[in-house]
């Protein structure tokens, strides 16, 4: 039995396609020819349990999921405000607009040298893994339909510089530190001298608490 249906309406020719098992799926064309083709393959790839169903993602854009993680896991994380920061802060680009089946490399590469301005290597590295981990996330958590290949994955992350250029001499810092004691934050010092010891950052310092002390 056929299974596809072609038909013609106002000029143009809708094929139609009803598979038990497969929701019933139709697209129009306009040339009869073109719709017979889709149609050939679309029923080629249902024998081989190899069709995929955009349906349900097709509609969505990329700002729709981040939004949705934005409003349902980052809402629940320990971190949860810097990283609604960020995630808001991507909303305010261009590729949020892009629909999820249209999202291509390019898109990812275009964005990536818009936020690059004025921001570190390792910054744009996180803005570019938000994406790759919420793309992640609607295929693997919420069940929606996506191509295989993340986008991000093929954009090649920026090198990170680790090594120091160089130290504070002991001048420099006791100048830190004696200026450090006018601040109005009476333990600045202490963090001051903390750090340069340990050479932890700022987060991690003021994250400590008694439990994490070996003594």
């Amino acid at each position: 039995m056929e299974m596809a249906h072609i038909r013609k309406r106002n000029g143009k020719w809708i094929a139609e396609i009803r598979k038990k098992d497969f929701k019933k799926i139709q697209k129009t064309f306009l040339q009869k020819s073109n719709a017979t083709n889709w149609a050939k393959e679309i029923e080629y790839l249902m024998d081989k349990n190899q069709y995929q169903d955009y349906g349900d993602s097709s509609r969505f854009t990329l700002g729709d999921l981040i939004r949705k993680y934005r409003d349902e896991i980052t809402i629940n994380k320990k971190g949860f405000r810097e990283e609604t920061y960020k995630l808001n802060l991507i909303l305010r680009y261009k590729i949020v607009k892009c629909r999820l089946l249209e999202l291509k490399t390019n898109h990812i590469y275009d964005f990536k040298k818009e936020i690059m301005q004025n921001r570190k290597a390792s910054t744009v590295n996180k803005y570019l893994h938000y994406i790759y981990t919420i793309w992640e996330t609607a295929k693997y958590e919420w069940g929606m339909t996506l191509p295989a290949r993340n986008p991000v994955s093929l954009v090649k992350r920026e090198k990170v510089k680790t090594r120091i250029d160089r130290i504070l001499t002991p001048q420099e810092y006791q100048s830190l530190i004696n200026a450090s004691k006018k601040s109005n934050l009476p333990y600045l010092a202490d963090i001051i001298e903390f750090a340069y010891i340990t050479a932890m950052r700022f987060g991690e310092i003021t994250k400590l608490a008694i439990i994490d002390i070996d003594f």
